[in-house]
Order: C-alpha cells, then sequence, then structure tokens
C-alpha cells in the first residue's frame, strides 16, 4: 500500500508541474501590466502564487453591480474584456457578465477582502448610494474608536457576494501599493483584491489542498479556521 501511494504521489507531481507551467503564462497580459514597463511575471518566493489575475461574477444587473463596485467600494472601472465589464481593484479584476448568460459559471460561494486606502470614504460613499439603490452594508465594526470605520460588512446590490473591507496598513502601504501595482491611482480609493475565502463540503480538504499545491504551485498552510 505504502509503495502504491509513492508512486501515484510522484504521478501527481510530474503532472503538476507539467500543467502549471502550461497554465502560467511567460508575458503578463496588457490588462495587468498598464502602463507601466512591465512585460514578465516577477519571480515569485517558492511555491507560491503571484496574484489573483481575475473572478467572472454573474450580475443580475450589471449597471447597478458596476454602481456599487465603482461608485460605492471606490474601485476602477477598467477596458472590457471579451463582452464582460471589469471592476479593476490593483492588479486583479472583477469580470461581470449578465445573469445566465454562461453556462460555465456558478455563484461565487464565498467572501471577498478588499483593502482600501480610506475605509471612512467607502463607508460614505455606500451610505450615499445606499440612498438609490438595495441595502449594501450589513455591519460596520468600530474597533479602535467609535468614529472609525476599522471593517465594513458589505453585501452587493444583488445579494449575492459579500466583500470584506478593511483600511490598508498605514507607514505608506498604499503609496507603494499604487507604485507597483497597475491600475491602483488617485482616482481608485480601493487597493488590492487581498483574499477570497471559498468554503468546501467537509471531507474535501485534502482534494482541494493537493490540487492547488501539486497543479498550481501554491503554497497551502493551516489555520484554525481552515486550510
Amino acid at each position: 500500500m505504502g509503495i502504491m501511494a509513492s508512486a501515484l504521489q510522484m504521478v501527481e507531481d510530474v503532472m503538476g508541474k507539467i500543467v502549471q507551467g502550461l497554465l502560467m503564462p511567460k508575458v503578463a497580459p496588457a490588462w495587468y501590466a498598464g502602463t507601466r514597463r512591465l512585460t514578465e511575471f516577477p519571480e515569485a518566493a517558492a511555491e507560491s502564487l503571484l496574484l489573483m489575475g481575475f473572478v467572472t461574477l454573474e450580475v443580475p444587473d450589471i449597471e447597478v453591480a458596476m454602481s456599487f463596485f465603482v461608485s460605492g467600494l471606490g474601485a476602477k472601472e477598467g477596458a472590457e474584456v471579451d463582452g464582460a465589464k471589469v471592476v479593476q481593484i490593483g492588479a486583479s479584476q472583477l469580470r461581470l457578465v449578465p445573469s445566465g448568460k454562461r453556462a460555465d459559471l456558478a455563484a461565487w460561494p464565498g467572501q471577498f477582502y478588499v483593502w482600501v486606502e480610506d475605509s471612512k470614504a467607502t463607508l460614505s460613499s455606500c451610505q450615499s448610494l445606499e440612498k438609490s439603490t438595495a441595502e449594501v452594508i450589513q455591519e460596520v465594526y468600530h474597533i479602535k474608536e467609535e468614529g472609525a470605520a476599522d471593517a465594513i460588512l458589505l453585501q452587493d446590490p444583488a445579494g449575492q457576494n459579500s466583500f470584506v473591507v478593511n483600511q490598508a496598513p498605514l507607514g505608506g502601504m498604499a503609496t507603494t501599493m499604487r507604485s507597483v501595482l497597475p491600475g491602483t491611482d488617485k482616482v481608485s480609493n480601493t487597493l488590492a483584491l487581498i483574499g477570497l475565502t471559498h468554503p468546501i463540503a467537509a471531507g474535501q480538504a485534502g482534494g482541494v489542498v493537493r490540487f492547488y499545491s501539486q497543479f498550481l504551485g501554491a503554497s497551502v498552510s493551516r489555520t484554525k479556521q481552515a486550510q
């Protein structure tokens, strides 16, 4: 049994390296490079992914969704890609398509984690947005002081996707991120898509971990909540 398991492990490792080489492009796409002289993906630490390139989301109303992301969340509208409206968040994108148009898509089941430069500005923008659209502010957490917006939990107008918003760490982090992330400029209060939470069925963690580590070359770690 041990020999068989070792053989299967070797096969998975070899196939993983092959698939990883096919999936990782040698030259960054135009929407990633922006106006900077960035023509190749930089070298990354061992066993790590470079970034979340894009997530495609189905939404019932494109214009309402764009208003939420641009006017409320403070993101920047990018150039359309394959007919999809684009929300630019640092080096990452959310690509919006009408509901029911893509048979290969399913609703995103988790949560998005976003850094902004000014969380108070995000809160104010979302409060203004609620006057003309559905309720989007689910919770505001005042951890340090009553007037602060240390963390904001948002839900898009369609009630499909949730977003945890934190202000980026102080000490010049916003300036640093703007200098290296294309699409992140003074126009955009939203700086980066830091993380995505994707729940899975109980007992499926082992297979998911192998997929990310062996086929995508990702570093996987365990927390109290999940891997």
